[in-house]
Parts: C-alpha cells; sequence; structure tokens
C-alpha cells in the first residue's frame, strides 16, 4: 500500500524526534555513569585537598609564630638553671641524628598507621649569596650578648611515608605539632590516590 505524501512526512517527523530521544536517552547514560566513576570522586578528592592545604596553612602560620616565641627562649639559653637547661636539651638534642629522628617520627607515623619509607637529612648550610636561618639566629644572639653554651643549627629532613589518607594525614600534622621535638614543617606533597606523603621539615639542634 502506498502512503501518501502527507502521511510519508509524518512518519519521517516521527522517527526524526524517536532518533532525537534516542540521542539524548544515550548521552544521558553514558554521562550519569561517567560521572559518577570518574568526575565525582576527583572532585571529592579535589576538595578534600584544597580543604587540607587551607588548613595547613593556617597551621603553618601558627608553628612560625610560636617558632619565633621559641628561638628568643633559645637565645638566652646560657641564662637559665641547668635543670632548665636539661629540660631545653630533651626538646632540641645535640646533634641531628638520622636515627634518633626516624625513631621518633616513625613512632609518630605509627600512631596514624602510616610506615616510614626513607628519610634523609641536610644540614644546613645557607645557600651562595644568602645567609641561613641558622646564621641570622647566630648573629642576634651574638648581637644580643647572650652566647649560649650550645649553638643552635638547622637542618633538613625529608621524610617519605607510605599507607596514608587524607584523615591520616591531618592526623600525623597535628602530633608534629604537639611533638616534644620541635619539628618545622616547610612543605609537603600528598598524593591521596597512592596513599603515599613526602614531608620537609626544619629540625633543630644544639653543638
Amino acid at each position: 500500500m502506498t502512503m501518501s505524501p502527507a502521511e510519508s512526512k509524518k512518519q519521517q517527523s516521527f522517527f526524526i524526534v524517536y532518533f532525537k530521544v534516542l540521542v539524548v536517552v544515550l548521552f544521558l547514560t553514558l554521562l550519569v555513569p561517567g560521572y559518577l566513576l570518574l568526575i565525582k570522586p576527583e572532585r571529592s578528592v579535589y576538595q578534600q585537598n584544597k580543604a587540607l592545604f587551607a588548613e595547613n596553612e593556617r597551621d603553618l602560620t601558627q608553628k612560625n609564630a610560636r617558632l619565633l616565641e621559641y628561638k628568643k627562649v633559645l637565645m638566652s639559653y646560657k641564662n637559665i638553671s641547668p635543670d632548665d637547661q636539661e629540660k631545653i636539651a630533651e626538646v632540641l638534642p645535640y646533634d641531628p641524628s638520622e636515627a634518633n629522628l626516624y625513631v621518633n617520627f616513625s613512632s609518630l607515623a605509627e600512631a596514624v598507621g602510616a610506615q616510614v619509607e626513607g628519610i634523609s637529612v641536610q644540614l644546613g648550610e645557607g645557600s651562595a649569596g644568602q645567609r641561613s636561618e641558622e646564621e641570622l639566629i647566630q648573629e642576634k644572639s651574638a648581637s644580643a650578648g647572650q652566647a649560649t653554651n650550645g649553638q643552635l643549627k638547622t637542618a633538613l629532613a625529608n621524610f617519605e611515608l607510605s599507607g596514608i589518607s587524607y584523615t591520616k594525614t591531618k592526623e600525623l600534622l597535628n602530633l608534629i605539632e604537639n611533638n616534644l621535638r620541635i619539628l618545622d614543617v616547610k612543605s609537603f606533597k600528598f598524593a591521596p590516590a597512592e596513599g603515599n606523603l613526602s614531608l620537609v621539615m626544619q629540625v633543630y639542634y644544639l653543638k
């Protein structure tokens, strides 16, 4: 049976509308799982990292303020009693021992369920044309006429950790902040997908 031109045109319009609906349904079918499987998890990780960076930036600002107070106390180290000197020696050991740092930091990592994969220590030398923080501290001490029994030295310690998450990273940074030994976090790199964290910290000791 032959269709009239009007019927044929009507049928074509129906197929065009049906095809458009099918394309939209297919697009949504692919888009929704793609969003749930790929975009949403990455966005969640990004938001977590953004919050972590902002929080740790505030923490670092507070710790730097505390360190300034610590350094003022250390400048007058010679003038305090022997008992107080022993207490300070607990916070500032007389060497940047890599083994002692490893033991100290491993205990912090174990407290949050992470593992220390490696540690390296670089003594603060300062770069050409630029004095290190250690030299500036010693200069201030000398100018104030407050020489100490031990000179304040600095070193950079790089720690590599595994088996760590966003929550564990927050807990670890809180433990570092409240640790007996002064550990000044200079930078960190958190890789949530691999569960790895790299921490660069400035440590202080007397020599």
